[in-house]
């Protein structure tokens, strides 16, 4: 008998599932759903479905990665002097029906609404 080989696993596909995988799918699908929206379509006749829907031009200004790093603007009345001015989160959506965007904070697990945020989109 001749010695055994050991083979080191593919670390890519045997890999833990990172948090945005497991818990913020239905995010993504919303997100997703946001950018078919916002897409050409061949059944409006090259039309955007906001544009038809809205009667208005669409803006892309406000697309942003799912799932980028995210620093949410801490307004002055919620902090100490000391106190860090931004907190770092993950960008999950857009505001719809209300004002800037979804964002998580893994540390606290906690969801949080901002208009005032700076992307890190790697």
């Amino acid at each position: 008998m001749g010695k055994q080989h050991r083979f080191s696993f593919n670390k890519s596909s045997h890999r833990k599932p990172e948090i945005l995988e497991l818990v913020f799918w239905g995010e993504a699908m919303v997100a997703a759903i946001q950018i078919i929206n916002l897409s050409s379509n061949t059944t409006l006749q090259g039309e955007v479905p906001d544009k038809v829907w809205y009667g208005k031009e669409v803006s892309y200004k406000h697309l942003r990665v799912f799932g980028c790093r995210a620093f949410m603007h801490i307004p002055k009345d919620e902090r100490s002097k000391l106190d860090n001015k931004s907190l770092q989160c993950i960008h999950l959506n857009y505001g719809d029906d209300k004002f800037g965007y979804k964002l998580y904070d893994p540390q606290r697990r906690k969801s949080h609404r901002s208009r005032d945020v700076a992307f890190l989109e790697d």
